[in-house]
């Protein structure tokens, strides 16, 4: 009973030191087990060998660990063409599909805006325009800040342009802004955002949804009256053009996402393929080492911790990969 438990204890030790230390310390344990004076002997013994197993065993396994890792890097080092192959083919695969998956997550899974409160952010739509008759959120320069002095306290009113860059408004006359506008009469010589003529700005007001209405009442109420027959104010929730948003580019990210997939499969299957053609050229050196005493399962963790190292370095490709995308998107 004494020796079948103590060699369930050594079944913490890896594998390899079993097989070459495993019958001698079975043996020490039996001998000691036997010259034990008495029960309480015995229990020390016990408690003597569980305590040194769980001590140096994790540190077999570790130093077995880092042998292997160093021979898995002299392995790649020697094969620099074919480790490379697989790195990068892996990191453009994954760092790909984590940057469309990004995209997806941010545009599709999102919460209908990633922003806090977001239930509290509006769009100031109702625009008339003059020359067409057709309705629109863009306001002149002149109406946002006739909005922005008539906004109560604490309500935050912002307004910006459809410009891919950044730009402060009255940056508009440097950078030449001329898209998503409309215009009736207006000088394009001059400046726009003093000129009531053109409609260009979309305004978003910060506020709690139960003050929507008394907010948009006041808005409607600061307007001239010429401005209140052509304009009139109304409050929509900025999450709802958003999911309008998302509707018009779900498919076609859905197809850019199946499109990544495609992609990281075929890499998936090419590094497979090379991992094969790889293994297959090693058999002679396999067999030597087999010859010599390694054993199928040491065999197999070694090749499993060149994998692991392989997939670690494919790992850190795909996050520069991802970042770069990522800041290329944005």
């Amino acid at each position: 009973m004494g020796i079948r438990a103590f060699r369930v204890l050594l079944a913490l030790y890896p594998a390899a030191f079993r097989d070459e230390y495993g019958r001698e310390l079975a043996l020490v344990f039996v001998d000691r087990y036997r010259d034990a004076a008495g029960p309480w002997d015995r229990a020390r013994l016990w408690l003597e060998a569980i305590a040194g197993i769980l001590v140096e065993a994790p540190k077999e396994h570790a130093r077995m660990i880092l042998q292997d890792l160093r021979y898995a890097w002299r392995v790649l080092r020697q094969h620099r063409l074919v480790t490379a192959t697989i790195v990068l083919t892996l990191g453009l695969g994954i760092g790909a599909n984590s940057a469309v998956f990004s995209l997806l997550n941010a545009v599709v899974l999102r919460a209908p805006l990633p922003v806090p409160d977001a239930e509290e952010l509006y769009t100031v739509n109702g625009g008339r325009y003059v020359a067409s008759g057709s309705e629109s959120a863009r306001l002149s320069g002149p109406m946002f800040d006739l909005l922005r002095r008539a906004a109560p306290e604490g309500v935050g009113v912002v307004a910006m342009s459809r410009a891919v860059a950044r730009v402060p408004l009255p940056m508009q006359a440097a950078v030449q802004y001329s898209q998503s506008f409309t215009a009736d009469g207006a000088d394009f010589t001059r400046p726009w955002l003093p000129q009531a003529q053109i409609w260009w700005l979309h305004v978003v007001v910060r506020v709690p949804p139960e003050r929507a209405a008394t907010v948009a009442t006041a808005f409607g109420a600061s307007l001239s009256g010429a401005a209140r027959r052509d304009f009139h104010v109304v409050l929509s929730p900025l999450g709802r053009e958003f999911s309008q948003f998302r509707q018009r580019f779900f498919a076609p990210l859905l197809a850019l996402g199946v499109m990544a997939a495609l992609v990281l499969l075929i890499a998936c299957a090419n590094v497979a393929n090379v991992l094969l053609a790889r293994a297959v050229s090693r058999r002679r050196e396999l067999a030597v080492r087999m010859a010599i005493g390694a054993g199928r399962g040491r065999l197999l963790h070694q090749l499993l911790t060149e994998s692991a190292l392989l997939v670690v370095m494919a790992g850190a490709a795909a996050v520069l990969v991802a970042s770069w995308a990522g800041r290329t998107r944005a």
